[in-house]
Protein backbone atom coordinates (compact mmCIF):
# COMPACT_ATOMS: atom_id res chain seq x y z
CA UNK A 1 0.00 0.00 0.00
CA UNK A 2 1.20 3.48 -0.75
CA UNK A 3 1.64 6.15 1.89
CA UNK A 4 -1.42 8.21 0.99
CA UNK A 5 -3.74 5.24 1.42
CA UNK A 6 -2.21 4.42 4.81
CA UNK A 7 -2.68 8.04 5.90
CA UNK A 8 -6.33 7.98 4.83
CA UNK A 9 -6.94 4.75 6.74
CA UNK A 10 -5.26 6.13 9.86
CA UNK A 11 -7.33 9.32 9.65
CA UNK A 12 -10.53 7.32 9.27
CA UNK A 13 -9.70 5.12 12.24
CA UNK A 14 -8.85 8.21 14.29
CA UNK A 15 -12.21 9.69 13.33
CA UNK A 16 -13.99 6.50 14.48
CA UNK A 17 -11.93 6.50 17.67
CA UNK A 18 -12.93 10.09 18.48
CA UNK A 19 -16.62 9.49 17.70
CA UNK A 20 -16.72 6.34 19.85
CA UNK A 21 -15.12 8.06 22.81
CA UNK A 22 -17.35 11.14 22.60
CA UNK A 23 -20.37 8.83 22.49
CA UNK A 24 -19.13 6.98 25.58
CA UNK A 25 -18.49 10.26 27.40
CA UNK A 26 -21.96 11.60 26.59
CA UNK A 27 -23.66 8.36 27.67
CA UNK A 28 -21.86 8.37 30.99
CA UNK A 29 -22.53 12.06 31.61
CA UNK A 30 -26.25 11.43 31.00
CA UNK A 31 -26.14 8.49 33.40
CA UNK A 32 -24.23 10.56 35.94
CA UNK A 33 -26.70 13.42 35.88
CA UNK A 34 -29.57 10.97 36.22
CA UNK A 35 -27.71 9.63 39.30
CA UNK A 36 -27.66 6.07 38.01
CA UNK A 37 -23.89 5.78 38.09
CA UNK A 38 -22.75 3.61 40.97
CA UNK A 39 -19.22 2.96 42.17
CA UNK A 40 -19.03 0.00 39.83
CA UNK A 41 -19.77 2.14 36.79
CA UNK A 42 -17.23 4.81 37.78
CA UNK A 43 -14.58 2.09 38.11
CA UNK A 44 -15.44 0.87 34.61
CA UNK A 45 -15.16 4.43 33.24
CA UNK A 46 -11.75 4.95 34.88
CA UNK A 47 -10.34 1.63 33.65
CA UNK A 48 -11.81 2.17 30.19
CA UNK A 49 -9.99 5.47 29.65
CA UNK A 50 -6.86 4.16 31.34
CA UNK A 51 -6.84 1.23 28.92
CA UNK A 52 -7.26 3.56 25.94
CA UNK A 53 -4.39 5.77 27.07
CA UNK A 54 -2.11 2.81 27.78
CA UNK A 55 -2.73 1.25 24.39
CA UNK A 56 -2.41 4.57 22.61
CA UNK A 57 0.99 5.34 24.06
CA UNK A 58 2.28 1.79 24.06
CA UNK A 59 1.68 0.86 20.45
CA UNK A 60 1.49 4.42 19.07
CA UNK A 61 -1.15 3.28 16.62
CA UNK A 62 -4.86 3.93 16.48
CA UNK A 63 -5.76 0.42 15.33
CA UNK A 64 -4.46 -1.06 18.56
CA UNK A 65 -6.60 1.33 20.59
CA UNK A 66 -9.72 0.69 18.52
CA UNK A 67 -9.55 -2.99 19.41
CA UNK A 68 -9.71 -2.08 23.11
CA UNK A 69 -12.37 0.60 22.95
CA UNK A 70 -15.20 -1.76 23.72
CA UNK A 71 -15.91 -2.26 27.37
CA UNK A 72 -18.00 -4.56 29.52
CA UNK A 73 -20.85 -3.19 31.61
CA UNK A 74 -22.16 -5.66 34.18
CA UNK A 75 -25.90 -5.75 34.70
CA UNK A 76 -26.68 -6.29 38.36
Amino acid sequence: MNNSRVKILKNLSLFKFIILNTAIITIYTILFYQQQVTNNYTKIIKYHFLLINMQFYRYNSIHATLKNCFFYVPFN
